[in-house]
């Protein structure tokens, strides 16, 4: 099977998608309940399963939070164009928390980073990010218009992000938020309080990213070690499962 599966399309009976995939039909079950789960396809039950539908007007992004991924890669890997409605960099001092966060002396210049991203054009990420200056200075920083990662920036500068350490809690939008979003004060939001921590494992990054619930939907699968993954093996050494459900993923995605 190659091409692209259609939102709205039914899947193929088990035997036959099975075999067109060359996998088993035990691995390509778990393939498509995973894919379920993360929003990609829908089931219904005495109908069939099929691939998940958005309008053309509708953006709606799903992610398994566990994975390091950048935002920009997010938006593009689910179809849409990522962007920067506006954005604003600047030297301050650093505060008393700041300073304990990155590990450095209070009232060391910090670069702030104040940022709206966007998919398709849409506002969908608030994000205010602090780094060292010694990381990065406002000259480093690209456009507003461009279309840009601070991950990838970080790491063309000799930092790259090896784990992100992240709290998450509901909050609701306050009014600055709120316009920057596009969204009504008071509306459900996400906020993912991040620590990045170099290969060298020092402190470079701290963000607060603020995630519009409408447009950004997170998850997290649990299971036992590799039960995810560990249907059977795959010719090449890896996973079966893991394999059929990135295949999956292609053929849904378009990419």
């Amino acid at each position: 099977m190659s091409g692209r599966l259609e939102p709205g399309l039914c899947l193929p009976g088990e035997p036959d998608f099975a075999k067109s995939l060359g996998v088993s039909r035990t691995t390509l079950r778990s393939a498509v309940q995973i894919l379920v789960l993360q929003g990609y396809l829908n089931r219904r039950h005495g109908v069939g399963t099929f691939v998940s539908e958005l309008t053309p007007q509708t953006v709606s992004i799903a992610n398994n939070i566990s994975l390091l991924t950048s935002t920009t890669t997010l938006i593009r890997e689910h179809g849409y164009q990522p962007g920067v409605a506006a954005c604003d960099a600047r030297l301050e001092p650093a505060t008393d928390r700041l300073s304990e966060i990155l590990d450095i002396i209070p009232g060391s210049l910090l670069l702030h980073i104040s940022r709206t991203r966007t998919a398709d054009g849409n506002p969908a990420i608030h994000v205010e990010e602090y780094l060292p200056a010694s990381v990065l200075s406002p000259d480093d920083v690209p456009s507003a218009a461009s279309d840009w990662s601070l991950m990838h920036l970080l790491e063309s500068r000799g930092h790259r992000i090896r784990l992100i350490s992240c709290q998450i809690k509901a909050v609701a939008a306050e009014p600055a938020i709120a316009a920057d979003l596009a969204v009504p004060t008071g509306h459900p939001l996400l906020l993912l309080s991040q620590v990045g921590l170099s290969t060298r494992g020092s402190p470079v990054l701290y963000g607060d990213s603020y995630f519009d619930t409408s447009v950004f939907k997170f998850q997290v699968l649990r299971a036992p070690t590799r039960a995810l993954d560990e249907v059977s093996p795959a010719p090449n050494g890896g996973s079966a499962g893991a394999d059929a459900r990135r295949r999956l993923e292609v053929l849904i995605r378009g990419t």
